[in-house]
């Protein structure tokens, strides 16, 4: 499993045990593809924002042991001062709340697709399926919703298929 609090964490571990399965699907609006059309085959860069440090060091690494390269970013503003190798990636994996007082990751989609990235979107998320922001995530276009801690397997599996 990849964790912020565990980052040595194996698959056995009570992380195997607490992760859940995807949240939310849900089709794309007009003008960009829908989630199993959106890249097929394996993603070689992936945009990761995620305010927690340890999280979002250990994603990265785990992405680099799976062939793909990460930028990473910990808010809107960074993804801005990085904004085209943000675009150029294939995949984006965003937290849905990147702290308080700041733009947090629906933000951060919406910057993306304004921008004309096509690519699929996956948020990740701590809260319950029906806080706010985990709603408006999951209505984005071309985007899932998976729940915090997430299997490596399925970081994997996202990586080496683009969905």
């Amino acid at each position: 499993m990849v964790g912020a609090c565990h980052p040595g964490a194996d698959v056995g571990s009570e992380w195997a045990v607490r992760a859940t399965a995807l949240i939310a699907a849900r089709p794309c609006c007009a003008g960009v593809s829908d989630w199993e059309s959106a890249v097929v085959g394996p993603v070689s860069t992936v945009l990761l924002v995620d305010g927690v440090v340890d999280l979002r060091e250990v994603l990265c690494e785990f992405l680099s042991m799976e062939g793909a390269r990460c930028v990473p970013a910990a808010s809107l503003s960074q993804v801005e001062a990085q904004a085209d190798a943000a675009l150029a990636a294939q995949l984006a994996i965003l937290d849905v709340n990147l702290g308080e007082l700041q733009p947090n990751g629906v933000d951060v989609c919406r910057w993306l697709r304004e921008r004309g990235f096509a690519g699929p979107i996956v948020f990740l998320t701590g809260h319950a399926a029906t806080d706010p922001r985990v709603v408006e995530a999951s209505r984005q276009p071309n985007t899932r919703v998976l729940a915090k801690p997430v299997a490596s397997d399925t970081i994997a599996s996202l990586v080496a298929s683009g969905r």
